[in-house]
């Protein structure tokens, strides 16, 4: 009986996998969408750059290895990523008064006006996600993507 409700069990979990499969796909499809006209409507901006400024806005003040390590990528990505940064005049960095080896990397009036306009199309783009919900549903869907975040993160 064991192996047969081990069976069974195994088939819900591929199928349940291939249907969340699914609707991510179409989850993914509608940020893509929204943030292709986001980037458009900044203008030349990659999406690593605004992933790279968005960090930056979300740790601010910081050095270069938190930057990469937010942007899960590497330190001499993130150099480039903020060169480009600096020249387009979205980020400045800045040395640390008590160890000028340290330079913390700081968004500039611009970089923080687009900042919030990432935050602000985030926020429309999750509020259009969880409207589809009831409160209590809301409250159950949060409380299982936390248990799925903390899972994911301590693997």
């Amino acid at each position: 009986m064991t192996i047969k409700n081990n069976s069974e069990r195994s088939t819900a979990l591929v199928k349940q996998v291939e249907e969340l499969a699914y609707h991510l796909v179409i989850m993914r499809k509608m940020q893509d969408k929204a943030d292709s006209q986001l980037i458009e409507s900044l203008g030349k901006l990659s999406m690593q750059e605004l992933n790279i400024l968005n960090a930056i806005g979300d740790l601010e003040p910081c050095i270069m290895s938190d930057i990469a390590k937010r942007a899960l990528l590497s330190l001499s990505s993130v150099t480039v990523i903020v060169d480009k940064l600096v020249k387009s005049k979205l980020v400045q960095r800045v040395r640390s008064e008590q160890d000028r080896r340290v330079v913390h990397g700081h968004l500039t009036e611009e970089g923080k006006r687009i900042y919030l306009i990432q935050l602000e199309h985030m926020q429309s783009l999750l509020n259009k996600i969880l409207s589809v919900l009831t409160e209590d549903e809301r409250d159950t869907f949060l409380n299982l993507f936390r248990k799925i975040s903390a899972g994911v993160t301590n693997q």
